[in-house]
């Protein structure tokens, strides 16, 4: 029996138990294997080198708002102390901000977050101050024909870092990274959560600082979660729930399992295609750029190459080929292929009108719909001379596989 085929039976062990301790024992030792092999070695690494590129950008416009509220506070603060302004409301902001920035005071709120709300309080109460009136007037931004404030305290580091944030979210929610960080934070508290929190309650005791407190609170909730799990296998678990966790390990999973296919040189799995370190150098890629009056996805094999067509971006066509293209089925990730099951493919390439299929409505023919679908788009593309030599879509057990060849000697 080789790695992969006892890969495949630790995962078949588990993942369609319903018990969830069953279920997440199994999960368990499953990773615990995966994490034994070489090949794997850095997966996790891999999966997450989109995530570090958000997060650089992330923690630059944190430091960015970061500085121009600090400045923000100076300019509030003189203005105060200069003409002795004795308010509560405002008082409190200032030592709320001084506590959020000092790590006093902790809470859900991304910091730059917390620091705004609070000058934005301290706005707020001078604003209702008539005599401060001409003060105010540099933190508020009015409607253009200055009917109505529109908002106080705009700043341009805080609207772009609020940009950067909701595109990290954005991503967040259909990622593999931030999957696999959901799964990794469940197996280590299997693993050693216990043993931990022990740690962390005892460094706590020696040093009562906020932020640490919160940490230890966090991570008691997923202990006592996973505890409930063991103590009583049939009730409820937040954290630990098989239906919302399932979903992420078959995505994780087929990843894995195409990790193998793909540290072999490809022209094992094709003729047609030099080897897959070439592949990797040539840095494939999608772009969107518009044509005419309409948005269109190409193909750019190379930086800076020839980009091929692919098909509008609202087309099926487009969309098979991005969902894919890598496992966020996003043009910013780098080509990372993965087999996707028929059912998750057609989710990716649904179009509006689908609400009206009646085969796609009766479950006795649902699944051959989506396989038609599928194939129809496949077909589509395959027309499309300028790019049909690129694409090789496989298939294998009602999974789909996005293979991009290069011409030999290319």
């Amino acid at each position: 029996m080789d790695k992969v085929q006892l890969l495949e039976r630790y995962y078949n062990s588990f993942i369609n138990e319903t018990s969830p301790r069953d279920f997440f024992v199994g999960m368990a030792d499953y990773l615990a294997y995966a994490d034994s092999l070489t090949e794997l070695k850095t997966f996790a690494e891999d999966v997450t080198v989109p995530k570090n590129k958000l997060l650089a950008h992330l923690v630059n416009a944190e430091r960015a708002i970061l500085t121009r509220l600090a400045s923000i506070k100076d300019e509030l603060r003189a203005y105060v102390d200069e003409h002795h302004i004795e308010n509560s409301t405002i008082n409190d902001a200032f030592r709320d901000y001084d506590g959020w920035l000092e790590g006093k005071i902790v809470g859900s709120p991304r910091l730059p977050d917390a620091l705004h709300d609070q000058l934005n309080e301290i706005i707020l109460a001078l604003c209702k101050m008539p005599e401060h009136k001409n003060f105010t007037e540099r933190y508020i931004e009015y409607s253009e024909d200055k009917s109505y404030i529109r908002r106080h305290l705009p700043v341009r580091e805080y609207d772009d870092f609020r940009k950067v944030v909701e595109s990290f979210e954005r991503e967040e929610k259909i990622a593999l990274w931030h999957q696999l960080d959901e799964v990794s934070t469940l197996y280590q508290t299997i693993k050693t959560g216990r043993a931990k929190l022990m740690e962390m309650v005892e460094e706590l005791n020696k040093d009562h600082r906020n932020p640490l407190a919160w940490n230890v609170l966090n991570h008691r909730v997923l202990v006592e979660d996973w505890d409930s799990v063991l103590i009583d296998n049939s009730k409820g678990s937040y954290f630990f729930k098989v239906e919302r966790v399932k979903p992420m390990l078959e995505r994780i999973h087929t990843y894995v399992l195409t990790r193998f296919v793909i540290g072999k040189p490809t022209e094992i799995m094709s003729p047609a295609v030099t080897t897959f370190a070439t592949l990797q150098k040539a840095a494939p890629k999608l772009v969107v750029k518009m044509q005419g009056k309409k948005q269109c996805g190409y193909l750019e094999l190379h930086e800076g190459g020839k980009r091929h067509k692919i098909a509008g971006i609202a087309t099926r066509q487009y969309m098979l080929v991005r969902y894919l293209f890598n496992p966020e089925h996003s043009e910013r990730g780098a080509y990372s292929p993965v087999f996707h099951s028929n059912e998750n493919v057609y989710e990716g390439i649904k179009l509006p009108k689908d609400k009206t299929d009646i085969r796609l409505k009766d479950m006795a023919t649902k699944d051959a719909r989506m396989a038609d679908i599928i194939e129809w788009s496949i077909k589509e593309i395959q027309k499309n001379k300028a790019i049909r030599g690129y694409l090789i879509f496989k298939k294998e057990n009602l999974r789909t596989y996005l293979e991009i060849t290069l011409p030999e000697g290319k």
